[in-house]
């Protein structure tokens, strides 16, 4: 039974860490007509998961929509893309692109991200060290 327990919990762990990599990102979308550029993009908060869906218009941030969780927000992304799309603009979907702001006084040392120890390799499904 432990051994059932300890595969069971093994399986969970990419599953966990995707869906906490999901939680975390950002889903950027990029559309363009001509020389044209608009972006969406949600930017969740860090203190409750809360999330605000931004269309960028001239380089202005607007706010279109507000989610109490990141994936609430997506569907007013969703309904702006459609519209752009339906007057001709071309989006391009960056789902899951994270975006890095380091801190103020952080140094390039101390902002860079540590590898993790373990990964799962996509060629073989098993667990690299």
């Amino acid at each position: 039974m432990s051994l059932f327990l300890f595969v069971s919990a093994v399986a969970l762990v990419p599953f966990v860490e995707a869906q906490a990599a999901t939680e975390n990102s950002t889903d950027f979308v990029m559309c363009r007509n001509g020389k044209t550029v608009r972006t969406l993009r949600i930017k969740v908060a860090d203190d409750n998961g809360s999330c605000k869906a931004l269309y960028s218009k001239g380089g202005k941030d607007q706010v279109v929509g507000y989610g109490r969780q990141a994936r609430s927000c997506k569907p007013f992304i969703d309904n702006v893309q459609n519209n752009l799309e339906n007057a001709n603009w071309r989006c391009q979907s960056l789902a899951n692109m994270k975006i890095t702001v380091p801190d103020n006084g952080a140094t390039d040392e101390s902002s860079s991200a540590e590898e993790p120890e373990e990964s799962l390799s996509e060629d073989d499904g098993e667990w690299d060290e």
